[in-house]
């Protein structure tokens, strides 16, 4: 019966789809068996969607923070789904996933011919993808690039495989994620670049030139459709300088991890590249065997291999040049992982997995399915923490002790967390930030630091909160430390402080 099932095409989507569910569900921290997504970056957004959805607050202007637009409109459609929860996140992320892993089984598709080992590798490949520490805790905006470069590479792959060029429409398709891309975090938008690059060097090199150039106004099309939207915001609301400030200048001109020395300079990119191989060992395993495969039947005299080694090189130098060490940044790689499952697969015809499937379905599925779901499960440390009580993250205690003293008191808290990352105060008291400058950022933006002295210099705020530093001692006469503790966070521990004004 089992076997009879795996010829059915839509038996076949609901497996991949359970898999996709099984899996985010114990890596994403914003999955509803987590209490909170305890990671920074995540609480970032969802403070800054909370303040525009429910203050009314314009993106930049009224609330700073260095991630693109788009980033943050989803996250207002996550608390629009389910509001005061981080459960709304996670229901995207299902959608991310369902249409990354989808888009490689159809590439897979383009290589293998059984369907039943093509379920087998796509399994393990998308158990190769959650297991990667660069998934971080889920919620990166790197995990919502992945589905559109898996989109654009089947596209790619598709007109190689049929010796064609790539159709108009999903030219301009690409244009699209390209624009969403660039506005949600826009050094991300270099596997897109480079995928077009490619195409239009290989047109001219054919002297195709009429489709050479045609290839720009389709690309624009699609792009210029994702922008628009972003643009009528920040006219409506006056504010488009300050996002071409915040977005554009600041991130290009102030946000880099670069040293002010030349060793410096030339050490943190390596650092940053070493980090993400790092943070997809997995993937760099699928990654090395497709290269040695390329290299033992001397393919890497072929098109698409200089094409996806230009489109590589083309990633590590926007990513990494800058020199931002973060273990994150490394996930948009796992798009490569799908070679070395296609190169895998050429090397087990021998291992006779397609047979021991047919013969014994049951038994060799679930160890396969049982075997990845335990690799998932060991090497991203999020799913360890699952079903943890509330009582066990500090960020949540502050939290509750901010609301009782809401409860108890007629004028509303204000809070700051001061000169760190934001760590779920707002978001999980329902607390509007009393200042633009609601956190401290890796941005070296002076004016983040001196709006957050002169608050807490002038007790403007009820409750303090820092991370892994107490507030300094000149301070302390107007602040009282109420609540400590410490938590196990990305592979270590860090302490939590909440300060209260003195009455």
């Amino acid at each position: 019966m089992i076997n009879n099932l795996l010829e059915k095409k839509w038996f076949k989507y609901i497996l991949i789809i359970s898999w996709v569910v099984l899996l985010v569900t114990f890596v994403s921290k914003c999955s509803f068996i987590f209490r909170m997504n305890d990671w920074y970056d995540s609480n970032c957004y969802f403070t800054v969607a909370y303040s525009m959805k429910n203050g009314g607050f314009t993106l930049y202007r009224d609330i700073y923070e260095q991630k693109g637009p788009y980033l943050y409109f989803m996250h207002i459609i996550a608390i629009s789904i389910i509001p005061n929860s981080y459960v709304g996140m996670y229901l995207i992320e299902l959608v991310y996933g369902i249409i990354f892993a989808i888009f490689a089984y159809k590439i897979l598709g383009l290589y293998i011919e059984s369907d039943k080992r093509r379920i087998i590798w796509l399994f393990i490949f998308i158990a190769a993808y959650y297991a990667c520490p660069s998934f971080a805790s889920g919620d990166s905006v790197e995990e919502s690039v992945l589905p559109f470069e898996m989109i654009s590479l089947y596209f790619l792959l598709k007109a190689y495989k049929n010796k064609s060029h790539i159709k108009w429409y999903e030219v301009s398709l690409i244009g699209l994620f390209t624009g969403f891309v660039f506005l949600s975090k826009f050094i991300d938008i270099a596997f897109f670049a480079g995928i077009m690059v490619m195409v239009v060097i290989f047109d001219l090199i054919d002297k195709d030139y009429k489709h050479a150039f045609m290839q720009l106004p389709y690309f624009l099309i699609g792009f210029v459709v994702a922008i628009i939207p972003c643009l009528l915001y920040f006219i409506s609301t006056n504010a488009l300088n300050d996002f071409l400030t915040s977005y554009f200048y600041n991130n290009i001109f102030l946000y880099s991890g670069q040293g002010d020395t030349f060793i410096k300079r030339l050490f943190l990119p390596l650092l940053a590249y070493a980090t993400s191989i790092a943070g997809c060992y997995l993937i760099y395993i699928l990654i090395i065997t497709a290269l040695v495969y390329v290299i033992k039947i001397k393919l890497y005299k072929t098109r698409l291999f200089i094409h996806m080694l230009v489109t590589y090189i083309i990633m590590a130098i926007l990513l990494f040049a800058g020199g931002g060490v973060y273990i994150y940044y490394g996930l948009v790689y796992v798009i490569f992982g799908i070679f070395g499952i296609i190169c895998l697969d050429r090397y087990s015809k021998d291992w006779k997995l397609e047979k021991n499937i047919i013969n014994k379905p049951i038994k060799y599925l679930s160890i396969i399915f049982t075997i990845c779901f335990l690799m998932v499960f060991i090497i991203n440390e999020d799913g360890w923490f699952a079903f943890r009580s509330r009582p066990t993250y500090p960020q949540l205690k502050m939290s509750d002790i901010i609301n009782e003293y809401n409860e108890n008191n007629e004028e509303k808290a204000t809070i700051l967390t001061y000169d760190t990352l934001d760590y779920g105060l707002y978001y999980n008291t329902n607390t509007l930030p009393s200042t633009k400058y609601f956190c401290g950022l890796n941005i070296p933006l002076k004016e983040i630091g001196e709006e957050q002295n002169r608050l807490v210099e002038n007790g403007l705020v009820t409750f303090v909160g820092t991370m892994n530093e107490t507030l300094p001692e000149e301070y302390l006469d107007q602040y009282e430390l109420v609540y400590t503790d410490s938590s196990w966070f990305e592979f270590a521990m860090h302490t939590y402080y909440l300060y209260q004004l003195k009455v």
